[in-house]
């Protein structure tokens, strides 16, 4: 046999290989999007930990008197005042793209239109919907949302003061009003996440569970695709246990209220972009709580939830579990 001959054989195998793997992706995308997604987070974190990229970050944010804040405009701020910082941003800004990178994989590996479909839900409202209906619908998002994070404040104020609650908002005042534009359009996670969790995955997950369980489904999976970053849970011992419940609950909850939207304006992922970022909160509608130690983390993570879970349950019961799908389909596609 010629030595061209056994290369040709020895790759039929590769070609098997490679052949069945991409078979699997096409058969199970979601479950794949997740386990890529995971696995982008689980290598960027010990780089972020062990390169100096978060001792950077950490001198950077001390030395200018900064907050830790999601927003990529005051990552750029704080870029731009302490180059200390950059590292630590950059890889801060590849694991929220953990679900975006993770779709791209994904579409490359199962063919078929994923990305063209995720590409076409990038839109602020479906043509059929109309500019009519699309905007009361984003005056809904704007005023849910930010009713949610006030009912927060309320509930801090009543039960975070002693843990160093905060609320210094001036609603009314043109700063304000930029920040929150800012909070929906320029929220890093909300940016980088979104074209995964809504644009990908939840249309998917409704088309084969329903809207409800395709909810919940979606929301296990963001919650458990944040865990590996709350890695420092581990320090509460026993008491990270109902720690991790409220923040899969807020997480599941979330994500009901954003697919009852999401669906009513046809399947509009510049949507859900506003919603996330609205729910990260750059502005601190919903205060902030100073205080160390699990109790006052405990305490902030279930006046979160709160709202959330109210809306939520609401929205079920209003649309009967449909969450925003008409009788007959779905909207988004």
């Amino acid at each position: 046999m010629s030595r061209t001959a056994e290369v040709r054989n020895d790759a039929v195998p590769a070609r098997a290989a490679g052949r069945r793997w991409r078979d699997g992706v096409a058969r199970r995308p979601v479950a794949w999007f997740w386990v890529i997604a995971v696995a982008i987070e689980l290598v960027v974190i010990p780089v972020f930990l062990f390169s100096g990229a978060q001792a950077g970050l950490d001198a950077a944010l001390t030395a200018t008197g900064t907050d830790f804040n999601t927003d990529l405009v005051g990552a750029v701020r704080l870029v731009l005042a302490d180059p200390r910082a950059l590292a630590g941003v950059g890889l801060s800004v590849v694991q929220v793209a953990a679900p975006d990178l993770a779709v791209l994989v994904v579409g490359l590996l199962a063919g078929g239109d994923h990305l063209r479909r995720v590409g076409r839900r990038w839109r602020c409202w479906a043509p059929a919907v109309g500019r009519r209906r699309g905007l009361v619908i984003w005056l809904q998002v704007t005023v849910v949302f930010s009713a949610m994070n006030l009912a927060t404040a309320g509930l801090n104020a009543l039960t975070a003061r002693d843990n160093g609650f905060v609320w210094n908002v001036r609603p009314l005042l043109w700063p304000f009003l930029l920040g929150l534009l800012v909070a929906m359009f320029l929220d890093g996670g909300a940016v980088f996440e979104e074209n995964g969790w809504r644009g990908f995955a939840l249309p998917l997950l409704q088309r084969r569970h329903g809207p409800l369980a395709g909810s919940v489904l979606l929301g296990l999976m963001w919650a458990g695709w944040h865990l590996p970053v709350k890695f420092d849970l581990v320090g509460y011992g026993w008491g990270a246990i109902p720690l991790v419940a409220v923040l899969t609950a807020k997480f599941v909850a979330l994500t009901v209220v954003m697919t009852y939207f999401f669906n009513r304006a046809g399947g509009a992922t510049i949507l859900a972009v506003a919603m996330h970022g609205l729910s990260n909160d750059s502005v601190r509608l919903g205060g902030f709580v100073f205080g160390d130690g699990l109790g006052a983390y405990l305490t902030s993570e279930v006046n979160l939830l709160i709202p959330l879970a109210v809306v939520a349950v609401g929205v079920t019961v209003a649309t009967r579990g449909r969450l925003g799908v008409r009788p007959g389909g779905h909207r988004e596609e």
